[in-house]
């Protein structure tokens, strides 16, 4: 059977839709990207925002008029969340949510829709088979810290991770053209609470490899000393850290569940940049989260113009139902979308200004995509890279300078 598999939302869903694949190719099946080949489609949700749900809803449409009369198997947060909304859909054969998703295999050819128990244990999946020079290394599954706006820990259930033998089997059999890797989860700061050991742990245990190694998202309760000592193991580190703040006001914070101050978090900031200078550090704020006032809103804008964050991912509130934060007073469309605008301009601000302090420095670069002469890719501290003119190959890394302002990164030279 043709399987067409359409991914929405984080790299974790990407990671599970790659090891259905594999899945679904050892079962003798063809996965194809021409949509109109399909004779299936699996549609791989996300609920994170009401958005994205809405998203996963309208892909069906989307993908039915490629092949009308092919399957439609979804799975994934949105069918966790509310699997009606997709089970009365015409062509619909198959609803399932997170847990499980091996077993879509088995139901190819059937009618179910039923919702597995969510696992209390790291729920093991074959590892895909990589087609990217970047690929992501799933660590950990789950969330136990319960922010106040989020739904994802009633979707994935509790925080639960791979053990380290697993993870170090699949990042050392990988295919000769993956030149990094990125360790993924839902919370990979809580890597290991279950199974007794920490993320300091599997740096550690992976400090063997020459691969690049990147990860995913963190909390700043794991910047400590000791973390990034050993993260200085990895001889091949990408200096990019992804530390989630969501706002700068104690007050939100504390509304949110965050656990943690916005001096402690700029404490984290510094603690970084004095191990590892150059490191990128991007960040995720919430803006117009219920109750937050103008000045609220203002301290928010202080912490992002002190932490000199060099890419901020910008969330106006989205209200998720089942949520404690449901029930906060909410904030009006026009003043998240005016706050959204505002943290935009500094963001943008701040990203030049990073970029800035690049050029001329000397960074190698993994070539990603070659289109007309035009060479494309990531540094270790994910400043998106052109080099222009040269016979370059993908899934190599070479070593540049970088000279000036280019699109949306920098333009360099061989060195």
């Amino acid at each position: 059977m043709n399987i067409s598999i359409y991914t929405l939302g984080c790299k974790v869903n990407q990671y599970e839709s790659d090891s259905l694949a594999t899945v679904l190719k050892k079962r003798g099946h063809k996965i194809v990207a021409d949509y109109s080949l399909a004779d299936a489609f699996i549609i791989n949700t996300c609920a994170v925002t009401s958005e994205a749900e809405k998203k996963s809803r309208q892909t069906i449409t989307k993908l039915s008029k490629y092949s009308p009369n092919a399957k439609i198997i979804v799975c994934g947060c949105a069918s966790q969340n509310n699997p009606n909304q997709f089970i009365e859909r015409d062509n619909v054969t198959v609803v399932m949510g997170t847990a499980n998703r091996n077993n879509i295999a088995n139901l190819i050819d059937s009618v179910s829709y039923k919702l597995n128990t969510l696992p209390i244990d790291y729920e093991n999946i074959s590892n895909p088979m990589p087609t990217r020079t970047r690929t992501y290394i799933k660590i950990q599954d789950g969330c136990n810290s319960y922010c106040t706006y989020c739904i994802i820990p009633h979707l994935r259930g509790c925080s639960r991770s791979r053990d380290i033998k697993s993870i170090f089997d699949e990042c050392s059999n990988l295919p000769k053209n993956v030149k990094e890797i990125v360790l993924t989860g839902i919370n990979i700061s809580d890597y290991g609470s279950n199974i007794n050991t920490n993320l300091i742990e599997l740096v550690k245990a992976l400090s063997n490899l020459k691969i690049r190694i990147r990860l995913g998202s963190l909390e700043q309760n794991i910047i400590t000393e000791e973390f990034l000592d050993a993260l200085k193991t990895l001889p091949y580190f990408c200096e990019h850290f992804h530390l989630s703040m969501q706002s700068g006001s104690d007050t939100i914070l504390k509304k949110m569940n965050r656990k943690y101050t916005s001096i402690t978090y700029l404490e984290k900031v510094e603690l970084i940049r004095k191990h590892f200078p150059n490191a990128t550090i991007a960040t995720d704020v919430i803006v117009g989260f219920p109750t937050e006032t103008d000045q609220e809103f203002e301290e928010t804008l202080e912490v992002v113009s002190k932490a000199k964050f060099t890419t901020i991912h910008i969330f106006p509130y989205s209200l998720r139902t089942g949520t404690p934060a449901e029930k906060f007073k909410q904030v009006s469309f026009a003043i998240k979308s005016q706050r959204e605008a505002r943290l935009k301009v500094i963001a943008k601000d701040l990203e030049r200004e990073f970029l800035q302090q690049n050029i001329g420095k000397t960074e190698s670069v993994l070539i990603e995509t070659v289109e007309n002469g035009e060479a494309k890719g990531y540094t270790k501290n994910y400043i998106m890279t052109y080099i222009l003119g040269n016979n370059l190959k993908e899934d190599t890394v070479v070593n540049v300078r970088l000279n000036d302002f280019y699109k949306n990164g920098l333009k360099a030279e061989l060195i």
